[in-house]
């Protein structure tokens, strides 16, 4: 028996009997083998004998229970981890974006102490060809721009042919043909509206209109202002080329008002006398008033040098339309012209798409200053420059000096309420006028007829 008890072992599940090598011993002594019930085993040998699944499922729980906890530990630190990282993400990137720059900083230094000039003489030839490289690249920048522009407003820009009934020195008839650039402002559902001067039309027997193509059509003259020296022709669709209706297209009317003294501008149809030509200058004066006949001009005053007759179109450098030149106001001398602001001629091109005449007096004035009118007596009205020779008020007896207070029951205080009231008269309709004359250091009030004449048709 003590041999048996000395084959029993322990370990961390209670005492367990090593069965086989109990019975193995008993019977070599010679004990009786056969009676070995449950009831008649001793204590020891009815422990519970634990087999070899149980033990994996025993090692496993043992085992299992310490990396269960090892894996909710894992999971919450890679928790916690994500969340720092994002937390502190953007200060990461600061402090990234910091040193990244600190480097820049120093190689950037590093550069510039191996370029920079180590004497005065040097540092002024440095500096001096810093500023000729910039230049240099902003003129090439400049006159690309420009080159862009022009290239595309080749699809607005056209030529207009007058054909006039001329006689030689021995009478005989021939044709006389007169052209000038033109430009696509309006395109209708089947109609071109072209803007140019009306000076070379006038008494035209045939108007055409040629595309860059060398395409040719004949237009018809929708209506001209005699103040601003303009007329709109129009062109029908049916009468031109499928490339023209294709390529045809309306310019882009710019807002002269947001103009800027020093801004950059260039002209294109007639600048230098030749049909094509292209100006360039910068805008050296806006909203400059133009006393005309009838009315009161805003003018863009600028360095494009403007030479000949013909017509010119002033341009932004986004391809925009900002005025017209046409006339006699083109050139200043020195260099520099002057155009009308296309917002103020457009007033009038909308007259001329509605079939409207503006009817005509003749007269240039001015407004009269509050102060000056009041210290000096003037009645209420327009100041008188100059009267059109042969105009309607000329006939009637206006001259330079008077002052205008009332055209057909409208009370007149500016130029703006004069142009505003012959914008309601009707040519050819007799009216009456009231003028104020300086007579022996007082002003006479005068009543006079006048018929208006014809301004815009």
């Amino acid at each position: 028996m003590l041999h048996i008890a000395n084959n029993i072992f322990y370990n961390n599940q209670g005492y367990v009997s090593n069965i086989a090598n109990a019975d193995y011993m008993m019977s070599a002594r010679g004990f009786d083998m056969e009676d070995h019930s449950k009831d008649n085993q001793p204590d020891f040998i009815r422990e519970k004998i634990i087999g070899k699944k149980e033990r994996k499922k025993n090692v496993i729980r043992f085992l299992g229970r310490p990396a269960a906890v090892g894996a909710v530990f894992g999971l919450t630190a890679a928790l916690v981890f994500v969340l720092c990282i994002m937390a502190f993400r953007p200060y990461l990137q600061e402090r990234a974006a910091d040193e990244e720059t600190e480097t820049l900083s120093e190689e950037t230094q590093t550069r510039a102490e191996d370029i920079m000039p180590a004497n005065k003489e040097e540092l002024e030839k440095f500096v001096s060809q810093i500023v000729e490289e910039n230049a240099a690249r902003e003129s090439a920048a400049f006159y690309e721009n420009i080159g862009d522009a022009v290239k595309t407003l080749e699809k607005s820009m056209v030529t207009v042919v007058a054909v006039k009934k001329d006689v030689d020195w021995f009478e005989v008839s021939y044709d006389s043909r007169y052209s000038q650039s033109g430009i696509v402002i309006k395109k209708g559902s089947d109609q071109f509206y072209i803007l140019t001067g009306y000076s070379s039309l006038r008494g035209a027997s045939v108007i055409q209109m040629e595309f860059s193509d060398g395409t040719r059509t004949e237009v018809q003259l929708e209506g001209y202002d005699t103040t601003y020296d303009i007329a709109v022709i129009s062109a029908e669709g049916k009468n031109l080329s499928a490339y023209m209706k294709k390529e045809l297209t309306p310019v882009t009317i710019g807002n002269p008002s947001s103009l800027s003294r020093g801004t950059p501008v260039f002209a294109v149809g007639n600048p230098d006398g030749s049909e094509g030509s292209v100006g360039i200058g910068f805008v050296s004066l806006i909203n400059h008033r133009l006393p005309l006949i009838d009315c009161v001009a805003e003018g863009i005053q600028s360095s494009v040098h403007i030479n000949g007759a013909g017509c010119s179109f002033l341009m932004g450098l986004d391809g925009a339309m900002l005025g017209i030149y046409t006339g006699d106001n083109q050139s200043l001398g020195n260099g520099y012209s002057q155009a009308y602001a296309i917002n103020r001629v457009m007033t009038y091109v909308d007259r001329i798409y509605r079939g409207e005449q503006t009817a005509g007096l003749g007269i240039t004035g001015q407004d009269i200053d509050e102060a000056v009118r009041t210290e000096n007596d003037i009645p209420q009205g327009i100041y008188v420059t100059d009267v059109k020779k042969d105009g309607a008020s000329y006939e009637a007896g206006v001259q330079a000096g008077d002052v205008l207070g009332e055209v057909d029951g409208q009370t007149i205080a500016s130029m703006e309420e004069y142009e505003a009231a012959l914008m309601k008269l009707t040519p050819d309709r007799e009216v009456k006028m009231i003028v104020y004359r300086s007579s022996q250091g007082a002003y006479k009030k005068m009543e006079l007829k006048i018929t208006p004449t014809v301004r815009q048709g």
